[in-house]
């Protein structure tokens, strides 16, 4: 054996107080054992799409895509005279912004006119996002 258990075996024999107590956790080790080995190796083996890394890994994918259809559309012809785009990232950005806008998720898109904002769209879906500006030059409500 190795010397962790002669290290419990030895508080077992020496300490007859709590010999129950550390005769059944040194027991319950030993026959859970494998089951706690299988769960961690599952754990381990599981994507971790939930942790706050992955999170953010995800998010900035979004948006670097967003970002590039943003510039592909600012170069459309049918945009170019009509359209002014322009991006603001959250992290070097003044937060007072995405508050006055009242901007609650990343993507989002603010349609603003005569310095008033008319619209905000909150996707990452590019198919919606062309739609509601073509919606908004052609005078449509979205």
């Amino acid at each position: 054996m190795n010397e962790a258990w002669y290290d419990k075996l030895d508080e077992i024999n020496h300490n007859d107080a709590e010999k129950p107590m550390i005769t059944l956790g040194l027991l319950s080790f030993g026959v859970l054992a494998p089951f706690y080995v299988a769960y961690r190796k599952q754990q381990q083996e599981e994507p971790q799409e939930q942790s706050p890394l992955n999170k953010d890994e995800q998010r900035h994918e979004r948006c670097s895509r967003m970002e590039r259809f943003v510039d592909s559309w600012s170069t459309e012809a049918e945009y170019i005279d009509r359209v002014l785009f322009r991006k603001c990232n959250k992290e070097s950005s003044n937060p007072d912004i995405f508050e006055k806008y009242n901007v609650k998720s990343l993507p989002t898109f603010l349609f603003i006119k005569n310095n008033e904002q008319v619209a905000l769209l909150a996707t990452g879906d590019p198919v919606k996002i062309e739609t509601a500006i073509n919606d908004h030059l052609n005078g449509k409500k979205s």
